[in-house]
């Protein structure tokens, strides 16, 4: 399901969002739902927080009159959902500079003075040919508060650490630790990963040398990571790369 939250304090600005959305979506194959349009801040965090479970994209008026801007909503947001798609509109193209400076991964900022339907049509296109490269292609885990999807074409390896339940699990874009049981996270991943180890599983897409010496064998990852190996799964690993 894809979800769209609208927060735009123009009244005018935020029909025209809606009736976009609406006409484009209408079209496509993607079940979707307007699950809530705000001009105000308040209530969006508790609301992202109830629906992480759903692909959300985000459109955020950066200038709110509210206690909080769209940026500080943002960096809200990415407390808890670090994979919805972020839009930003604003009458303050400057304010561009905010974006990168807290790493909001956003996918466009734009100008109200712009063809606000254009660009968010181009913006919806790029999302959705994302979604239909990687559908059912995620996992979904835990950490804290936090719910993190994560696309199984990133994953580089999963791995058990030194605290009993927890594993550590390595992206392109960093590491996560979260409880959870390593059997349980295998049976979610498909061909592309092994488990190489009683202890590690790897992305066989990510691998840059496997040293099969027999008193020191281990797998070296594209990302630098050394990952565990042992003898009685060498032999699946070399032939699922030939």
């Amino acid at each position: 399901m894809i979800n769209f939250v609208i927060c735009e304090d123009d009244r005018v600005i935020s029909s025209e969002v809606v009736n976009i959305v609406e006409g484009f979506m209408a079209k496509q194959e993607y079940s979707f739902s307007i699950g809530l349009v705000k001009d105000s801040t308040k209530g969006v965090v508790d609301y992202v927080k109830q629906n992480l479970d759903k692909k959300n994209i985000y459109i955020l008026d950066i200038e709110l009159k509210d206690n909080k801007n769209g940026i500080q909503l943002a960096r809200e947001i990415r407390k808890y959902d670090n994979n919805g798609e972020i839009i930003f509109l604003t009458n303050h193209p400057t304010m561009v500079m905010y974006v990168f400076k807290y790493r909001l991964k956003a996918l466009d900022f734009i100008d109200k003075q712009d063809d606000i339907k254009r660009r968010l049509i181009e913006n919806f296109e790029i999302i959705l040919s994302k979604y239909l490269k990687t559908e059912n292609k995620f996992i979904t885990i835990k950490c804290g508060n936090r719910t993190y999807l994560l696309n199984l074409d990133e994953i580089i390896s999963i791995k058990t650490t030194n605290i009993n339940g927890k594993l550590r699990v390595s992206t392109i874009d960093g590491q996560i630790e979260f409880y959870g049981r390593l059997k349980n996270i295998e049976k979610e991943l498909d061909e592309r990963f092994y488990k190489s180890h009683k202890a590690c599983i790897v992305n066989k897409n990510y691998i840059k040398l496997i040293n099969k010496k027999r008193n020191d064998m281990y797998i070296l990852m594209s990302n630098g990571e050394l990952c565990f190996l042992s003898k009685k799964y060498i032999k699946g690993l070399v032939k699922g790369m030939e």
